[in-house]
């Protein structure tokens, strides 16, 4: 199994999921089962935010000229149309129209970078239509990924909020993307590369919320890697990466 971060060690040894619960969570589960997305998606967080319109949900993507990269990716899911098709064929990756173009991530950027282009809102989450589908194939959309991470643990994770979704019926996804002081960078537009990122998964009105942090890379044996063991306490990765508080909600 790979050695975890110590950053994610420490996160795991205080806790998992939100955290301690008080009887006024539980009276007023808005307190601890929601988001302040505003604290996020907003011009203060980033350059410019991006939404790309689709029928399950409007994703916006709070876009860093700088880093060439997201640095959150808000997107909703319904169960309604998550399993509706399966569009097998995907369409190609393309540059940001919306972007200024100087500031723009190209496909041309990961070639021979050892990076894959992992999808921020995953292409599977919105292959039930061809229209929606495009959307998510912006190069706004993409962050520099190792390739086993995106192929084999990021994706678990994503095919588990695919499942969450079933149950519940909808389900808000928030994607941080972490990037450091000085990350190294690669293409010709310098698109950074993130050190690691995180998920925060959430319905509250079903009292639903879960965190889970990744680093983007990996030592040692992966075999026995689970999604579940990168489940960390929400309260410290807002504390760690955000000043946001949980307070407002989409569903």
């Amino acid at each position: 199994m790979r050695y975890l971060s110590l950053f994610l060690l420490t996160l795991l040894l205080l806790g998992c999921g939100s955290g301690s619960q008080t009887q006024e969570d539980y009276e007023n589960p808005t307190s601890a089962y929601s988001l302040n997305l505003e604290r996020y998606i907003n011009p203060v967080t980033c350059d410019t935010v991006i939404e790309k319109v689709t029928q399950e949900s409007t994703i916006e993507i709070c876009y860093d000229y700088g880093d060439r990269l997201a640095h959150y990716v808000y997107y909703g899911l319904d169960s309604d149309y998550i399993d509706a098709v399966n569009i097998k064929e995907r369409p190609w990756f393309y540059p940001e129209p919306a972007l200024p173009e100087i500031y723009r991530a190209k496909y041309s950027d990961y070639s021979r970078s050892g990076y894959d282009r992992g999808h921020i809102a995953p292409d599977a989450d919105f292959d039930y239509d061809q229209s929606d589908l495009e959307q998510v194939y912006t190069m706004a959309n993409v962050m520099p990924q190792d390739p086993y991470v995106n192929e084999f643990l990021w994706s678990d994770l994503e095919r588990y909020e695919r499942n969450v979704t079933r149950v519940y019926g909808r389900l808000n996804v928030l994607v941080g993307i972490v990037t450091g002081e000085n990350p190294p960078r690669i293409g010709d537009s310098g698109v950074a590369v993130p050190e690691g990122f995180w998920k925060i998964l959430w319905n509250t009105s079903a009292r639903f919320k879960e965190c889970y942090y990744y680093d983007n890379y990996v030592i040692g044996d992966t075999t026995l890697d689970r999604f579940d063991l990168h489940r960390v306490s929400c309260e410290i990765l807002l504390k760690r990466f955000t000043s946001a508080r949980p307070s407002f909600d989409r569903y």
